[in-house]
């Protein structure tokens, strides 16, 4: 039975403030006049362009799946159900997939993009961050570390629905949340590390096949979700 309760969150409305996130970081690079400020922006944008219809499609999938695109609904129900349907349910093990290719690329991880590289004419984000120090650096690295631990904490809500809120007296599970979280963290940061030492950086024109396979699941998984609720 899906929660009815008003919530804030919708998930359209995420994905498009995140753009927009996006847009002033790319401002913020191209604002310095480097060229290479400048190549890093474009990039992100190519890249951000990529795989924002795949995000659009995941919110039709919830939307289709519970009637609701509020993302803390969407989560509530989920953790409900995860019981039942949430390892059987062909819609979303097609979003987990898609989903997981989209942090990759939003991250900034391989085999988008290489955070470690020193090579400016390769990087994306972190050719914004060359013509930048002190305060304004720290804030740019700040927003990075923002996003990587929002869309780690996406994906893992997504995949392992459970303890995202509890009812009842029970105070003391509240705690057990708490610390259940940073595990969880630990283990994803842990396979993305795994992922990382068998994965290479593609080149630019290469990143469209990724990107293209997310919005094949993204769009096998709406339809999977009709199949569903019809």
């Amino acid at each position: 039975m899906p929660h009815n309760t008003p919530a804030s969150g919708d998930f359209l409305l995420l994905v498009y403030l995140l753009g927009l996130a996006k847009f002033v970081m790319a401002l913020a690079g191209m604002d310095t006049g480097a060229p290479f400020g400048g190549l890093g922006s474009s990039r992100k944008m190519f890249l951000h362009a990529l795989i924002e219809p795949t995000l659009v499609l995941l919110t039709y999938t919830l939307a289709q799946r519970w009637q609701a695109t509020n993302l803390w609904l969407n989560f509530l129900n989920m953790q409900q159900d995860a019981a039942k349907i949430h390892f059987t349910d062909a819609a979303l093990l097609l979003a987990w997939l898609a989903l997981a290719l989209v942090v990759l690329a939003e991250a900034g991880r391989l085999p988008y993009d290489n955070p470690d590289s020193h090579l400016e004419l390769t990087m994306f984000g972190k050719a914004i961050h060359l013509e930048y120090a002190g305060a304004h650096l720290a804030l740019i690295e700040w927003a990075d570390a923002m996003r990587l631990t929002f869309f780690f904490t996406l994906l893992l809500n997504f995949i392992t629905p459970w303890m995202l809120t509890l009812t009842g007296p029970n105070f003391w599970l509240y705690g057990l949340i708490i610390v259940v979280y940073p595990l969880k963290l630990f283990i994803f940061a842990t396979a993305l590390a795994i992922w990382e030492l068998y994965s290479v950086k593609m080149r630019l024109r290469s990143i469209t096949e990724p990107a293209t396979v997310a919005l094949l699941l993204a769009l096998m998984s709406v339809v999977a979700a009709n199949l569903l609720v019809s």
